[in-house]
């Protein structure tokens, strides 16, 4: 646990902002792919 906990922490803050900000594009990639596979 405390490999795994060291591991998530060192992911840049910036690198979680850029992957939360891309989920509503990647969302709907999978609507209009209606579940297929996408580019992600």
């Amino acid at each position: 646990f405390a490999q795994l906990e060291a591991a998530w922490k060192s992911i840049p803050m910036t690198v979680v902002q850029t992957l939360l900000d891309s989920m509503p594009r990647r969302c709907q990639a999978v609507i209009d792919a209606k579940g297929c596979p996408t580019k992600y």
